[in-house]
């Protein structure tokens, strides 16, 4: 289960307009390395036969059923404040960190 938290998904909706992305789903890739283990990227796509669809906070995610045990808990959060505005990504499952927590400062935008 993916859960975005009320901040992300309003982040997402601004970002799905600003980018003409509106109605496509948020696709979240995962590749190895990054500052827990593994790094998360942001992007609208369309939806393909090997994804797996989740839908939180009226927010549809998209994620490659081969991430699956990679994204699994993870919790899609969006700071704003004087740092920064950053989508901060809370793995419970990421080795490196208790919390798994992880800063994006953007998405890719639509593929």
């Amino acid at each position: 289960m993916i859960t975005v938290t009320p901040a992300a998904a309003e982040q997402v909706r601004k970002s799905a307009v600003s980018a003409d992305c509106v109605g496509l789903p948020l696709r979240i890739a995962v590749s190895g390395g990054g500052c827990s283990g593994n790094q998360y990227m942001l992007g609208f796509d369309e939806q393909k036969t090997e994804d797996v669809k989740f839908d939180s906070n009226r927010i549809i995610v998209i994620v490659d059923s081969g991430a699956l045990p990679m994204v699994k808990d993870l919790e899609l959060d969006y700071t704003d404040d004087t740092q920064g505005s950053v989508f901060v990504f809370n793995n419970p499952n990421a080795p490196s960190h208790s919390h798994g927590g992880c800063g994006c400062s953007g998405s890719s935008g639509c593929e």
